[in-house]
């Protein structure tokens, strides 16, 4: 029976065993490159705030005058004024940053806008109960500071 013979095994020809040692190293130079980069970024430092032109400034200030006269309207309670200002203030923040700030504590925020303490005041006073203090002076504290995040 001529099947029953044994075969020499086939090896690789030698091409094929360097272009396997090649391609390893390019792939851990590869993985070497990202973590030097990674290790290297600079999204720690903290960005730069954009600025916003002078009619976007009084569509900005427009806005919270309105939340302000429909809060004296009664339309807006504290806790509503509050909720507006804040969301106007994180809408500003994210033009201002380049960062979505719509859903970041104001503990995110700070650290990602520390250049920037007006946004993060205006955030802290929006956080307050609507019940503790005076709920006059809050009004008016809460939209001075927004006046003055936006101006900054």
């Amino acid at each position: 029976m001529s099947g029953d013979t044994l075969r020499d095994p086939v090896t690789y020809p030698n091409w094929m065993w360097v272009l396997g040692v090649i391609l390893a190293l390019l792939v851990v130079g590869w993985v070497a490159g990202c973590l030097v980069r990674w290790w290297r970024s600079e999204d720690s430092d903290v960005p730069a705030l954009l600025s916003i032109s002078e009619a976007e400034r009084r569509r900005y200030l427009g806005l919270v005058e309105e939340i302000g006269d429909r809060h004296e309207g009664g339309e807006l309670d504290l806790r509503d004024l509050h909720l507006a200002l804040a969301g106007l203030m994180r809408a500003l923040g994210t033009a201002r940053t380049g960062r979505d700030l719509e859903v970041a504590t104001v503990d995110e925020v700070e650290a990602l806008t520390p250049t920037w303490p007006q946004l993060v005041a205006v955030l802290r006073e929006c956080e307050q109960p609507s019940f503790a203090g005076d709920p006059a002076g809050a009004q008016e504290r809460a939209l001075d500071l927004a006046r003055e995040a936006v101006e900054s």
